[in-house]
């Protein structure tokens, strides 16, 4: 079969048959396929990767509090990546610097005690779609 055949059936775009699907998942499984989403992201220059950042990740509140952005991020093609800051600004700021790197099309954020307006001009240079969850920052008047 051809690449754009395969392609099609992988990212799930185009028409298919389900005889040419099942035979392309099934060569998949044989050769141990993994589909590479960062190359997929530096080719569409998008991603559907959404960053999640909690506090306290052994907190039952922030398991509880995940389920329904999980929910509502998979309904909508998007998959988390949760990390934790441990509640510390530093580590906050470098988490947010790694997951730059890994281009996420957004963040949630559980602010660290102690963030403040610098933080949030931090993120505004990022350019990164943000929504802060569970608490406002200390200096910033927001909604």
């Amino acid at each position: 079969m051809s690449r754009t055949t395969a392609s099609n059936v992988v990212t799930g775009t185009g028409r298919v048959s389900s005889e040419t699907r099942e035979r392309v998942h099934h060569a998949m499984r044989e050769l141990g396929y993994v589909y590479n989403r960062g190359a997929a992201s530096l080719r569409t220059r998008r991603t559907t990767t959404v960053g999640v950042m909690v506090t306290d990740i052994a907190n039952p509140f922030f398991g509880e509090l995940l389920v329904g952005p999980e929910s509502a991020l998979a309904e909508a093609g998007f998959r988390s990546l949760v990390v934790a800051s441990s509640d510390d600004p530093v580590r906050q700021d470098e988490l947010v610097a790694e997951l730059r790197e890994y281009q996420v099309a957004g963040l949630a954020v559980m602010p660290a005690s102690g963030s403040g307006k610098s933080f949030l001009d931090g993120l505004g240079a990022s350019r990164i779609p943000h929504v802060f969850v569970t608490k406002y920052l200390e200096g910033v008047s927001a909604p």
